[in-house]
């Protein structure tokens, strides 16, 4: 018996965290046209066993430690396992068989299977555990099995080969230690996760995987060769390079290291059968403004250097300083390293059983790192095989990632001078997508105003506008209008403020004031006095149609006029005048990060777009009766306001108090035939859990906020047409729009609307590939002329590129495969919390999930790289105990450092001006919440006790106490298993490793065991 090595201990760890799986297991299949023959096959297993030790060793745990036991020739036996199979079902028949777990205290760590898929066709699958072989192995093993096979089917006798060789392990050389320590020194892992990879849910690793083969264009083949013979190095150096740069474009960090399996053989048995390769953590800054060439330079040498210098494993180095994190429950996946590079010379055999033969791997579907590169020559082509960890990606993301690396090859051999921050990672495809989701040109027919489209669309005696169950024609709208624009013109025109209660009157004096050539400013007589003043003033509005609830304060100095009321309007209806489609329609004022609000400056050709696009999207006409809801300041307001007149349909005015009364507004929109209500989701979540079936068929426009998944099922249930709308004030209400139909689907906000283009940029301003998350920029015709008297804030956020004048939304978004675009927030809601990146959006929708949960923001207290945390602000019912099951609600879904800290209930959370939930007020009253008292005390019992003394003496630590986190306190992975041991011994039950991970103190162990003790 002899310890075992760092990297070979590190895999029977491994093993143990998930024993129901054969995670470090490596398969290959040999196909056949013909039935292989059972005895000589099995007489060669045998003599590949006795051959080799390695295939002999196991690996028991003796006193607590795992070590290495070598039987003897013939005290090994393998038996053959024969299965019926079939060609529809061999590919999971052997993954099934190559991903069986092997007993690694049980010799032989081999096996081998043939399936009969018909009546003269085999398939040999031939698995090994990697603790007792590499890959130059695994040829080995299967040249000397087909050798041993054709040999006794010939001569009933075993080949007479060479004895087999033998590769001594090399001692660990303290100077490489120490090289290697400060090598690696500092370095985050975190930094390596990429940009796209999902958040695993808690709970032990699953390690699932899936294998991606392909085969390098011939471009790219070419491509390879040139840059080995230009930047003077290997192919292997060059494709880790291509690698690098490729998870760069991903979101890695500059600041790189990757795994690069090594061969420790070194001229000493190159065939000697064991496992004889380490990883070697390679770090490499890969920053933007380096070249491919010097980026494959720098490989070059640090691989060499490494070499030199005597290689050692990445898992001594992760041992010595464990980057261990108990929030994190795939911490084991990225102890030091999470992405491995492998490169081979060339392959095996093709056909190791003669014609008729080929040599397969087999997929087993699991996965050690997030993704496992491994490069081969197979004749003249380069074969690459990703594999990756479907817990954080997907096939989509697989197959874009090497289609990103052929083109990198590609690129940097026509430009390897190129710095690699200008190096565009969009592919053929990336672009094609791009493109067809922006085919939205489009022209519409005059006339090219909402008031013209108003007046041509809107029959005289038809009503205009209802309000309170008072019909307004459009006769008595523009005899209306037409006084209004007398008044507006003896004022001299300009911007005019508009202060009253939605209804009739304010219609008509919009529409007056457009046809006096000017434009109106929506005032909210709830704001602050000040605001109000600012706005007015900032706005040189001299003239105020209403007013009668603004302070005196605002009014004084003014004029104010009352709007007037149509009921009360004749005449004969003339043809107002139409604006100049370039002229400003409307000026709005949106909060500023000083704290002043800045206008936004609407022209008829933005406004006029987005209306035509809607009304020709959800195909309105005559018929269609608009809910007006939204209070008359905020920006949406204005499409519920011109929609229906735009094809001559209906205005249906909602009370202020209805946003916050379900049932009124139901019945609102059932007694007035309502085709089309649009609201945020902060009126959606009280409308639409008692809306069912009142909903029917109309149409349902939910933006201004991020709609959840809950929220979208439930607007859905109502059996409403649900469209998710997304825009800022600056490119006119809306920009994009996603109708909905699958309430299990990922929630998007769609494509572009007519004449609309969006793209996702980076910091530079440059396109991002499908997948990748950048600055959501729009341009076309809703791009408005910028803010009033702010030219340095209207040049900093709209631009000129290559899709024209555009705007910078300061969202984060990304392009998905299908060309839709899927927001995630605000730039400034994403933070890093101890080097781990929240978005806290995502928290916001898993806490709100919670069936006692209205609504739900969470903020980021505290220093974020020590004692910060994270406040969960929740709209419920305060009840006692309420805050732990939403802290286990939202522990069951999110990794441990995205779970809430403290869950604060209010009646309801504070909202802007234009309803969206105020993220800044919630941050000054996070300031304000008390710590809350944790629970402590002795062991409840007399196996609460027996484990906290296990604790002490495991961790020797003699203060701990019941409530211990295991990890915390010093414990480690190979600690667990010896922990996880003696607590089997002590409480007279199976407690594994993954069950200290799950219940990682004494108390929660204790629960688990007596969970496992009443089965």
């Amino acid at each position: 018996m002899s310890d075992l090595e760092p990297s070979v201990q590190a895999l029977w760890a491994l093993q143990h965290l998930v024993p129901g799986k054969g995670v470090s297991n490596k398969a290959v299949r040999i196909e056949l046209d013909h039935a292989v023959r059972w005895w000589p096959l099995q007489e060669a297993l045998n003599w590949l066993v006795d051959r080799h030790s390695a295939v002999r060793s196991s690996f028991p745990v003796v006193d607590g430690a795992p070590v290495r036991r070598v039987l003897g020739p013939g005290q090994v036996r393998a038996v053959i396992d024969m299965h019926h199979s079939g060609e529809d079902h061999i590919v999971d028949d052997l993954r099934q068989f190559a991903a069986h777990p092997f007993d690694l205290a049980v010799a032989p760590l081999i096996r081998v299977g043939v399936f009969a898929t018909g009546p003269a066709k085999h398939v040999v699958c031939v698995v090994v555990h990697h603790i007792i072989v590499d890959a130059t192995s695994v040829d080995t093993l299967v040249a000397e099995l087909t050798d041993a096979y054709g040999s006794l089917c010939e001569t009933s006798a075993p080949p007479p080969l060479p004895p087999a060789q033998a590769a001594p392990v090399p001692e660990p050389d303290p100077a490489a230690l120490d090289y290697w320590r400060a090598r690696v020194a500092g370095f985050d892992p975190a930094g390596m996760r990429l940009e796209e990879a999902r958040t695993p849910g808690n709970g032990a690793p699953s390690f699932s995987g899936e294998l991606l083969e392909t085969y390098l264009s011939h471009p790219a083949v070419a491509a390879l060769t040139s840059l080995r013979e230009r930047c003077r190095t290997t192919e292997a150096a060059v494709l880790l390079a291509a690698y690098l740069t490729t998870l760069r474009g991903h979101g890695a960090a500059e600041d790189a290291l990757v795994g690069v399996m090594t061969d420790t053989r070194a001229g000493r048995g190159g065939a000697a059968v064991g496992f004889h390769v380490v990883t070697m953590p390679l770090r490499v800054r890969v920053a933007g403004e380096t070249t491919f060439a010097e980026l494959a330079a720098a490989v070059a040498r640090g691989v060499v250097d490494g070499l030199d210098h005597g290689v050692v494993s990445f898992e001594v180095l992760a041992q010595e300083n464990d980057t261990f994190d108990p929030d994190d429950p795939q911490w084991w996946r990225h102890r030091l390293v999470r992405h491995l590079f492998n490169f081979r010379p060339g392959r095996a055999a093709e056909q190791p059983l003669g014609p008729g033969s080929a040599l397969r791997e087999v997929d087993t579907g699991l996965s050690r790192f997030d993704l496992e590169l491994n490069a081969e020559w197979f004749g003249a082509r380069v074969v690459l095989k990703l594999l990756y960890s479907t817990e954080l990606h997907d096939g989509a993301f697989a197959r874009r990632f090497l289609d990103r690396l052929d083109l990198v090859l590609r690129t940097a051999a026509a430009r390897p001078d190129l710095p690699l921050a200008e190096l565009d990672l969009r592919t053929d495809h990336d672009r094609r997508v791009v493109t067809e989701a922006n085919a939205t040109a489009g022209s519409w027919p005059p006339p090219h105003t909402v008031p013209g489209m108003a007046f041509a669309a809107g029959e005289p005696d038809a009503v205009a506008v209802t309000c309170d169950g008072r019909p307004t024609t459009y006769a008595q709208l523009w005899a209306a209008a037409a006084a209004v624009r007398t008044a507006v013109r003896g004022h001299g025109g300009g911007v005019v403020a508009i202060a009253a209660p939605r209804g009739a009157g304010v219609v008509a004096a919009v529409l007056g004031v457009w046809s006096a050539g000017a434009s109106y400013l929506p005032m909210d007589p709830d704001h602050p006095a000040a605001l109000l003043a600012h706005q007015l003033d900032d706005a040189g509005c001299d003239l105020v149609l209403g007013g009668a609830d603004l302070p005196e304060s605002v009014r004084a100095g003014r004029a104010c006029l009352p709007v007037p009321d149509p009921s009360t309007m004749t005449g004969v209806v003339e043809a107002p005048p139409e604006p100049a489609p370039d002229s400003d329609a409307y000026l709005i004022f949106t909060s500023g990060s000083t704290g002043l609000p800045k206008g936004v400056r609407i022209t008829h050709r933005n406004l006029a777009n987005v209306v035509r696009h809607f009304a020709a999207d959800l195909a309105l006409g005559p018929s269609a009766a608009v809910a007006w809801l939204t209070t008359f300041a905020f920006d949406i307001s204005a499409l519920e306001l011109c929609l229906p007149l735009a094809v001559g349909g209906r205005l249906v005015v909602a009370s202020d108090a209805m946003r916050a009364s379900p049932g009124p507004l139901l019945d609102l929109v059932e007694r007035e035939s309502v085709t089309m209500v649009q609201a945020t989701p902060t009126t959606w979540r009280l409308l639409a859990p008692v809306a069912a079936g009142r909903l029917r068929d109309r149409v349902v426009l939910c933006g201004g906020e991020p709609l959840t998944g809950p929220l979208a099922e439930a607007l859905l249930a109502t059996g409403a047409r649900v469209y998710n709308v997304y825009g800022p004030t600056e490119t006119t209400i809306w920009s994009t729009s996603a109708a909905l139909s699958d309430p299990d689907a990922p929630i998007t906000v769609g494509r572009p609307i007519a004449n609309t283009f969006v793209d996702v940029l980076d910091e530079r301003g440059r396109p991002r590939p499908i997948g990748l998350a950048g600055e959501l920029c729009i341009g076309g015709h809703g791009v408005t002329p910028g803010y009033l008297h702010r030219p340095e804030l209207t040049a900093d956020r709209f631009r000129t590129g290559a899709m024209g004048r555009y705007y910078r939304t300061g969202d984060r978004a990304r392009w998905l495969p299908d060309g839709t675009l899927d927001l995630l927030g605000r730039d400034d809601r994403q933070v890093k919390l101890r080097a781990h990146r929240i978005e806290l959006g995502a928290v916001d929708a898993v806490v709100q999930a919670h069936p006692a949960v209205s609504a739900a923001a969470v903020v980021l207290h505290g220093d974020p790289s020590a004692d910060g945390m994270l406040v969960a602000f929740v709209e419920a019912q305060p009840r006692p105990g309420l805050d732990r099951e939403l802290w286990h609600h939202a522990a069951r879904v999110l990794p441990g450092y995205s779970v809430p800290s403290r869950f604060v209930v209010l009646d309801a959370l504070p909202h802007t001006g234009s309803g969206k939930v105020d993220h800044r007020a919630l941050s000054k009253l996070a300031e304000c919440v008390d710590d809350v008292p944790q629970p402590a005390g002795a062991p409840a019992d007399g196996l609460e006790a027996d484990l906290v003394a296990l604790w002490r003496q495991v961790l020797r630590r003699p203060s701990l106490g019941r409530d211990a986190n295991f990890f915390l306190s010093g414990g480690t992975s190979l600690l667990a298993v010896r922990l996880a041991e003696r607590a089997a011994v002590q409480c007279g039950t199976t407690v594994t490793m993954v069950m200290v991970f799950r219940a990682p103190t004494p108390a929660a162990m204790a629960a688990l065991v007596r969970a496992e003790q009443a089965r």
